[in-house]
């Protein structure tokens, strides 16, 4: 059995290696004893056989990332894979922005002609225009023929109821203090009377007055003159010679 274990001497020198012995059966362990001081190093012995590998010990702590290394050269290219099923159509997207109006093509052949459309409204009578210059005087036309009179029945009659000159009238006389009677020959109640005072003659001296005329009552071919003449500062029924035209 084992005894108790004495102090550690001092190390002595290194002796010389010698040759390995067998391995012994392994004795229990004793107690750890004090750590003695550490003695100088010897001389470095030979390198001895290696032993069998232990058993793997329990990973370390991972340690830092070392730096990347340098990128390797690219590899060849895969086979193209199959291609995938198509996906959904996405939403439209926003409608661009109008081109340019692009150059106008040629003409296309006209249509054939289609329905008139009714008449429109007639528009408003626009502005007269401006009056144009006055053309060149054209030749002068044939003289045509004479128009008919303007009236065919008119007579004068002198102061005392006398016919001086007449048309159509067949007799005239005074019936009185400034009343005369001429008669025509023709039907003249649907017809106007004219009578103003007037010499029969050559004009004289102007003398204001007037005449008023009338249908003779019974006589369809008949015309009643009453004249008037200025004086005294009024006008008064007197004997005058005047001028008749009967329009019809």
């Amino acid at each position: 059995m084992q005894g108790a274990k004495g102090d550690t001497g001092a190390q002595g020198d290194v002796g010389l290696i010698g040759a390995q012995g067998a391995a012994g059966a392994q004795g229990a362990k004793g107690d750890t004893g004090a750590q003695g001081a550490t003695g100088a190093q010897g001389a470095k012995g030979d390198t001895g056989a290696t032993g069998a590998q232990g058993p793997q010990g329990i990973q370390g702590v991972k340690g830092d990332t070392g730096p990347a290394g340098p990128a390797g050269a690219n590899g060849a290219n895969g086979t193209n894979g199959t291609n995938g099923a198509t996906g959904a159509t996405g939403a439209p997207g926003a409608a661009g922005a109008q081109g340019a109006v692009g150059a106008q093509g040629p003409a296309g052949p006209t249509g054939p002609t289609g329905a008139q459309g009714d008449t429109g409204p007639r528009g408003a009578t626009g502005a007269a225009g401006a009056q144009g210059i006055q053309g060149p005087t054209g030749p002068t036309g044939a003289t045509g023929a004479a128009g008919a009179a303007a009236t065919k029945l008119w007579a004068v009659v002198a102061a005392n109821g006398s016919l001086a000159r007449s048309s159509g009238a067949t007799a005239s006389s005074r019936l009185g203090t400034a009343a005369y009677s001429v008669t025509f020959d023709q039907d003249v109640t649907g017809c106007a009377y004219i009578a103003q005072i007037g010499s029969t003659g050559a004009a004289g001296a102007p003398q204001a007055g007037f005449a008023q005329t009338g249908q003779t009552a019974g006589v369809p071919g008949g015309v009643t003159v009453y004249s008037f003449g200025f004086s005294n500062g009024t006008f008064q029924a007197s004997d005058q010679p005047f001028h008749l035209a009967v329009f019809c």
